[in-house]
């Protein structure tokens, strides 16, 4: 197996675990350090399909405008998933206060329309 394939593999594996326990748990479980850590990796993965997510909506919505329009919402809201996934990685491990919500609505990229 050359580094491309293990590479390859990993990442499938890491989207794996994270993809599976974010959507299990529900949205009792939002505040659980494992769902928090399983979300940040989902965002932090796959934050860059809101792009084609958005542009395909505003041009479906308003024509060529709607596609520029879209391009930049996608844009932004991938940098904030990219961002905001970074963050939950990075303090998962930390103590989850009282009423916790996920910092996104929805709380993944795959959430929603």
């Amino acid at each position: 197996m050359n580094r491309k394939q293990i590479v390859a593999v990993l990442a499938i594996l890491v989207l794996t675990l994270g993809v599976v326990p974010a959507f299990a748990g529900g949205p009792d479980s939002a505040g659980d350090p494992g769902t928090k850590l399983a979300r940040g990796i989902v965002n932090a993965s796959t934050g860059w399909v809101e792009i084609p997510k958005e542009t395909a909506r505003g041009a479906e919505e308003a024509g060529l405008p709607g596609l520029i329009g879209g391009l930049l919402k996608g844009v932004t809201l991938g940098v904030v998933r990219t961002a905001v996934g970074g963050y939950e990685i990075g303090t998962f491990f930390l103590p989850i206060p009282d009423g916790y919500e996920p910092v996104l609505q929805p709380p993944t990229v795959f959430d929603g329309r």
